[in-house]
């Protein structure tokens, strides 16, 4: 429908239907959905401007909303467009256009490459009227007003700006400018001041919350890479948002948007202290997300501080080799600073953590483990690795990229992000980098079982005694767990076939197009088995299903590391020692697929186990003298228990995935930054 045909509505309000949808097919208690923070934004600036002209419905669950446009259909609906909601998003935009034929149709989102031919492409495919790219408030506004004024054609009004619109006689998106973007944030209504979060904390959505808008940096992978400047809301706000939300008994965890939180120190510094202080008066949040800046100082380590216990310190290098930062635009703090964060975290009890992106321009192999080995030097509590994700909006996805560093990409379902609504199949799919000019297919595959095995083994602590015994006889757990790979050979069956099925579902979960992978997933069976929670991120995945076999893997790990050791030129008199003690720590620490059943039926777990070092003394010695300065000949006996908070936390997190199968319970529980707190899967320890 052109724009330019719109009947003017008279004699009751204009009836506006805003949604960011999110996933709802699996039907679980999933506390990882955010509420709708966007549209309310948008909704409640043009409320404030419009007051009684219009009538304004958000959405965050799909069949809500397609439950309401087909019982009263819009006149305007606007919809979101991320890489996780594009497909149900346009679903919606669909049945709206069935249901009302003149509905004015309007997405926007950071998810489309801003050029003329992309744009016409997006448009056609979506069926949107017009697609706002950047802030949302002010276009939407000028169109609702265009609309009012019976404007003909409506991009023809002068408040409509910052838009693109579909010529439909030209077949093609034009460009509107200029961008018009609100100096003053807080002339946008908070939806939580305002009461218009109320319904979302109520339906079990968790918070989340601008601070800011914008990022200074041009990082070419990422959507924010644009170099805009950086605005603020007011302090005063944040903290009366925060205050409201901790008092409505919203759910436990809280994201938080900025794109580089830290970054703005003093500010930053003054909403961490809130947040702690609503930590200890009101026991919310106890999670909050955050994306860290790239830059630290003295003041953003403190922000860290004052958020320890309820935030992890993430550091996204991305990439340790200069040749690849200068590729992506980026910039890392340097080496003798990432020294100082991370001696400051293990001293101040911060956890630490740093993420590298697999396949970026100009990466080696080579590049790429020691950038692992540097961040398993420095012991970060938490090491991941993303894959490149070709995103449309980002420098990296056009053409001109991808011929330069020979990006070569498949697509992977995402994770939850799929669904049937109103007999429409949606199903949501990221384009990964899986090759380039100086990394090969081969060995990306490779490396996607060693991040399995860091995942598991040393960021969700599974097996860091093991590893950090290794590191002290000089071996980094990069190698070791090459060397685990390499000889799987000589792993039991069973763990052998753990690492098979592993590379086979590696290479099986990515297809040549998103047609491919449609036709794939589409089926009524394969819909089924999504609903029930079939697909997942591998590596979570692989450890849930690995604790079954915990047991084994010590053993396997164990074999793998005397043969290392064995291969040293130099050899401690106590090595033999050292190892046992590490494999029977790794072994009692772990809650067992056993622990967890008990401690889910609501009785503690504690059992008592010797060993040839005292490690208590360690620990409270801060790691300053190897493990061997505590070795007792004698043996130490300590009790292994579980305490009441423990208990809960399982308890809560895994019945708000009943009905599930185990397999996809313990997946979740091992998410490694939202899942439960990592401690809470390991045993409490005490001298007997």
């Amino acid at each position: 429908m052109n724009p330019a045909s719109r009947q003017i509505i008279s004699g009751r309000p204009v009836r506006i239907y805003l949604a960011d949808p999110v996933h709802t097919y699996i039907g679980s208690g999933d506390t990882h959905r955010f509420l709708p923070l966007n549209v309310l934004y948008i909704a409640g600036y043009a409320k404030a401007v419009f007051g009684s002209k219009v009538d304004i419905h958000v959405f965050k669950r799909p069949e809500k909303a397609f439950e309401a446009i087909a019982a009263e259909p819009p006149d305007i609906i606007g919809v979101s467009n991320y890489i996780w909601n594009y497909e149900v998003s346009k679903a919606l935009l669909k049945l709206a256009r069935e249901r009302n034929p003149s509905v004015l149709t309007i997405m926007g989102g950071p998810n489309a490459n801003l050029d003329g031919d992309s744009m016409t492409r997006l448009m056609a495919d979506v069926g949107a009227d017009f697609y706002v790219p950047k802030d949302g408030e002010t276009p939407f506004k000028g169109l609702v007003e265009a609309l009012l004024d019976g404007a003909d054609p409506l991009h023809s009004h002068p408040s409509v700006q910052g838009i693109w619109w579909w010529n439909a006689e030209m077949r093609r998106a034009i460009e509107k400018v200029p961008v018009a973007v609100l100096a003053n944030l807080d002339e946008i209504p908070s939806p939580f001041l305002n009461g218009s979060a109320d319904q979302f904390l109520n339906d079990g959505f968790a918070a989340t919350l601008d601070t800011n808008r914008g990022c200074p940096f041009a990082c070419t992978f990422c959507v924010w890479g644009v170099s805009e400047k950086v605005r603020h809301f007011s302090i005063e706000r944040v903290r009366a948002e925060l205050n409201y939300i901790a008092s409505t008994g919203a759910p436990d965890l809280l994201m938080i948007n900025d794109a580089n939180f830290g970054l703005f120190t003093e500010r930053d510094l003054e909403i961490a202290g809130e947040l702690r202080r609503l930590n200890l008066e009101k026991q919310w949040p106890k999670t909050v997300v955050v994306n860290w800046g790239q830059v630290r100082s003295e003041v953003a380590l403190q922000v860290a501080d004052a958020m320890k216990g309820i935030s992890i310190l993430r550091q996204s290098s991305q990439s340790r080799s200069d040749e690849v930062l200068k590729n992506i635009k980026r910039r890392n703090i340097p080496d003798q600073q990432w020294r100082s964060v991370i001696a400051t975290c293990r001293k101040q009890g911060i956890d630490s953590f740093a993420e590298l992106i697999i396949m970026l321009p100009g990466e080696t192999l080579n590049s790429y483990l020691q950038g692992l080995r540097y961040f398993f030097g420095l012991k970060v509590d938490s090491i991941t690795t993303n894959q490149c994700q070709l995103l449309m909006g980002a420098a990296l996805h056009k053409e001109e990229e991808r011929e330069k560093y020979g990006l070569e990409s498949k697509w992977r379902l995402l994770e939850n992000a799929y669904g049937v609504y109103d007999g429409q199949v949606c199903l949501e799919a990221e384009e990964v980098v899986v090759q380039t000019k100086t990394f090969s297919y081969e060995e990306n595959i490779r490396c996607r079982t060693m991040n399995w095995l860091i995942q598991m083994s040393w960021t969700l602590k599974r097996h860091r005694p093991l590893l950090e015994g290794l590191m002290e006889l000089g071996i980094n757990p990069v190698d070791f767990f090459q060397a685990a790979i390499r000889e799987q050979h000589t792993a039991p069956p069973e763990l052998l076939t753990l690492f098979r099925q592993f590379d086979s579902d590696a290479r099986s979960e990515l297809f040549a197009s998103r047609v491919e992978l449609e036709a794939h997933y589409g089926t009524p069976k394969m819909l089924e088995d999504l609903r029930t929670g079939a697909f997942s991120k591998l590596n979570t995945r692989y450890a849930g299903m690995a604790l079954l076999l915990d047991d084994m893997i010590i053993e396997y790990y164990l074999s793998i590391a005397r043969k290392l050791v064995s291969e040293l030129v130099e050899l401690p008199a106590d090595w033999e020692m050292r190892l046992r003690t590490c494999g029977v720590l790794s072994r009692a620490r772990n809650l067992s697929n056993e622990d967890l059943l008990i401690l889910e039926s609501g009785k503690p777990v504690q059992k008592t186990v010797t060993l040839d070092h005292d490690i208590l003394a360690w620990e409270k010695a801060g790691g300053g003298a190897p493990p061997s300065a505590f070795a007792a000949t004698r043996g130490v006996t300590y009790r292994f228990f579980t305490d009441t908070e423990q208990g809960e936390a399982i308890k809560r997190h895994m019945h708000a995935f009943s009905g599930l199968d185990r397999e996809y319970q313990l997946r979740k529980l091992h998410e490694p930054f939202y899942g439960i707190r990592k401690e809470h899967l390991l045993f409490r320890m005490e001298y007997a």
